[in-house]
């Protein structure tokens, strides 16, 4: 008639129920773990990671910086640039004197350059005494060549009166014989006259025949003449090369002795080692020329290791050590190339900054990085200047955070 329940409720009992109950910190856990575990795998479905390259490296003008090097090695006794100083191309930077003594105390290339002086002078005298002989020579031949010409006109002259003794003894020899054939005359007197007009003939043949013998030698001195400033140039040049090359001789003794330092492009210098007394070689630069108007760039140092998927175009992050980036910030650039071959640690041009970075001499290669801009976030721009060292972050491969989880995984089963 009644429920079992009713009847129990009317019966004595020493234990109550059973009642679960929840305290709420219990529930916030709960819920705060389901918003956990949600906002995990949001992260690693959504979130993204990019590998990233550290390395060091430096600022250089995009067009690069000429370090100057002396020919040889000796002591600076002139130092002409300055620190900062705009030069030009084929300026003088320094004269370097590369001087050695002799037992004696002489120096070796002044007594060589003292010989060479005195045979430099000598052949100078050489040349002006026959340049003087030369003119002399030519004066003398002009006046035979007067001579001859006077020669012949005196003979022409003489000539001209024995040809007109020569018409009239035949005139008179001709009347002779007219006379003669009228018996006027005797036969001995217009033999007289014909002898005398064939003694006038041959005084006018012997005086032709001198006129053609001072002919030929007015011409042949004529000719002399002509020819004589062409032999008198080729024995010049023989003395001009003579003097060439004992001028050559004394500019190498000379430039042995003491030469320039000469800028190869126009710039301005930086980095100015050497000064008045010092000894420089060939082997350290003295002067650094830097071009103006050029913009930098950013020279990194990269290890073999990690160079491998590093390509132009990546994004680079760019830290300079003189500007705090916790106040500056970064700065942005590119990748412009990437060196085929491993630097030989010959052209490394920081060697302290790479060993210090790498602890060892280890292969590393050069990436150029143009830098996209130098302003901070104030809109400030920063004096940057080459030579200025650098920490970057080569930005590579970006990937979700479960590609990354699960890489490792893809990599073991592609390899099974």
């Amino acid at each position: 008639m009644f429920r079992n329940e009713a009847l129990a409720a009317g019966r004595p009992r020493w234990l109550g129920d059973v009642l679960l109950t929840q305290s709420v910190p219990v529930k916030v856990a709960i819920g705060g773990s389901i918003v956990l575990a949600g906002a995990v795998v949001a992260l690693l479905a959504f979130g993204t990671y990019t590998h990233r390259v550290t390395v060091v490296g430096h600022l250089v003008p995009a067009s690069g910086i000429v370090k100057v090097h002396p020919m040889e090695s000796g002591t600076v006794v002139s130092r002409i640039v300055s620190e900062g100083q705009r030069v030009n191309r084929d300026d003088v930077l320094y004269v370097i004197s590369a001087e050695r003594t002799q037992r004696t105390g002489a120096g070796l290339h002044a007594s060589v350059a003292a010989h060479i002086t005195s045979r430099l002078a000598s052949i100078k005298l050489d040349i002006d005494e026959m340049k003087r002989l030369h003119l002399l020579a030519q004066h003398e031949q002009r006046s035979a060549i007067a001579a001859r010409a006077d020669e012949v006109a005196k003979l022409d002259a003489l000539m001209q009166n024995q040809r007109d003794r020569v018409a009239l003894s035949k005139v008179s020899k001709e009347r002779y014989e007219r006379l003669l054939a009228q018996s006027f005359v005797s036969g001995e007197q217009a033999q007289e006259k014909h002898a005398e007009y064939l003694e006038q003939r041959a005084r006018l043949g012997t005086l032709q025949r001198e006129r053609v013998t001072a002919v030929r030698a007015l011409t042949a001195d004529s000719q002399k003449l002509e020819a004589m400033p062409l032999a008198q140039q080729r024995e010049l040049a023989r003395g001009l090369r003579d003097l060439a090359t004992v001028e050559q001789e004394l500019a190498e003794s000379e430039g042995k002795r003491e030469f320039a330092i000469i800028s190869p492009v126009s710039g301005v210098a930086t980095a100015v080692v050497a000064d008045v007394g010092q000894n420089v070689g060939a082997s350290a630069p003295v002067v650094s020329i830097m071009p103006v108007d050029v913009p930098l760039e950013a020279h990194l140092y990269v290890r073999s290791n990690a160079v491998g998927f590093i390509r132009a175009g990546d994004r680079v992050r760019l830290r300079y050590r003189a500007f705090a980036h916790q106040k500056f910030g970064h700065f942005r650039g590119t990748v412009i190339s990437v060196s085929g071959t491993a630097l030989p640690n010959t052209d490394i041009v920081d060697v302290d900054l790479y060993e210090g970075r790498f602890g060892a001499r280890v292969p590393v290669y050069l990436v150029k990085v143009s830098i996209a801009d130098s302003k901070t976030g104030q809109g400030e721009t920063l004096p940057l200047r080459a030579g200025m060292v650098l920490d970057a972050d080569i930005m590579r491969e970006t990937r979700r955070l479960y590609e990354w989880a699960f890489h490792p995984l893809k990599s073991m089963g592609g390899s099974i």
